[in-house]
């Protein structure tokens, strides 16, 4: 294992420091680090910040070294297995803005920033422009409001240096306060990723919504006491006749009696958890690490917990939401049907 310094003078390429293993090697960009930890919780014996190397890639399977560093949001750590592979993006790329302004994207978005245009799998970018490491996040602080003042021209391309994919239809799911912009007049740039002030006649790209069921599937990691947790299959599911709730099933292979098992909760409580820790009864809910939500399933046979990740869990309450507007699920009631059933079903 070698610990080797790369780079060159400004606006060529960024510095990168590499870490060789047998198996893969790590790539750390210390200007774009924002200590989101991922990697000394996820790998403390690959990943020591209190030893030099730092990095040790040999010191765990290459494909849990890989998965760890495919949790570091900023991008700052990248990984190069031995046998040639790349890291594959996420699809569809998806965009959220934080609490302080910056925009958290994953999948293949390409950013213009001091070295030219680079691909990203993973990155923060700053949404104001105050950055000193632009397009990028640094430490400068929270990004700044959009009538804040904020140094060189405010434009699209200028705050967020991002553009996205183009050619489908289901390239790029962005929050309610940035705005994907196929073409964007205030840049003349293509795919530009823009501050939701900017000027632009065109409307983002929304997905149609073509049946009153969304049901969606996703890979959910069973939490268990084995070194690995085993990934299984399991599908979330929003019908617009009963618009509070959700549920996730799982398939008979993945259950304990040999048939499909299915859990109906709020879609509020959904919402909240993929934010902050929510649920007392038996389905609860917390986010772990970047981009992981906790889901507790509480029967009086015991405790079953999942990982899934959170984007997945933003798109589909993204997609139910387009359906039936939050706040808006008393309007898509039946009354009527509804106490007649209650009737019905009277003894």
């Amino acid at each position: 294992m070698t610990d080797r310094t790369t780079g060159s003078a400004p606006d060529e390429k960024p510095k990168l420091k590499e870490y060789d293993g047998e198996g893969i090697t790590v790539t750390f960009e210390p200007r774009r680090c924002l200590h989101a930890a991922e990697c000394v919780h996820g790998l403390p014996e690959v990943f020591d910040l209190s030893r030099r190397p730092w990095v040790l890639p040999d010191a765990a399977e290459a494909g849990l070294v890989a998965e760890v560093v495919r949790r570091c949001p900023s991008g700052a750590l990248r990984y190069h297995p031995a046998d040639g592979s790349v890291e594959h993006p996420d699809i569809p790329t998806t965009v959220r803005r934080t609490p302080s302004g910056q925009l958290v994207a994953r999948g293949d978005p390409l950013v213009t920033g001091a070295y030219g245009d680079r691909p990203e799998a993973r990155v923060v970018l700053c949404g104001c422009g105050a950055s000193g490491n632009r397009s990028y996040r640094d430490h400068s602080g929270p990004c700044a409001e959009p009538d804040d003042d904020a140094p060189g021209p405010l434009t699209c391309t200028d705050l967020t240096g991002a553009r996205l994919p183009s050619g489908s239809g289901d390239v790029a799911h962005v929050g309610p306060e940035c705005t994907f912009r196929p073409s964007c007049s205030s840049c003349e740039v293509s795919g530009a990723l823009c501050r939701g002030d900017a000027q632009d006649p065109k409307p983002a790209r929304e997905e149609p919504v073509l049946s009153a069921v969304i049901e969606q599937a996703v890979q959910a990691r069973l939490v268990a006491s084995a070194p690995r947790m085993e990934t299984v299959p399991a599908t979330l599911r929003y019908d617009r006749e009963d618009p509070y709730a959700v549920s996730m099933a799982f398939p008979p292979p993945a259950t304990l009696e040999g048939v499909e098992v299915s859990w109906a909760f709020a879609r509020e409580l959904l919402v909240q958890g993929v934010e902050r820790p929510a649920g007392v009864g038996d389905v609860r809910l917390r986010p772990y690490g970047y981009d992981r939500t906790v889901v507790e399933f509480h029967a009086p046979e015991g405790v079953a917990m999942v990982h899934v990740r959170t984007s997945e869990l933003r798109r589909f309450l993204e997609r139910s939401q387009h359906l039936v507007p939050e706040g808006r699920e008393h309007q898509y009631l039946d009354w009527d049907q509804d106490l007649a059933k209650l009737l019905r079903d009277r003894p």
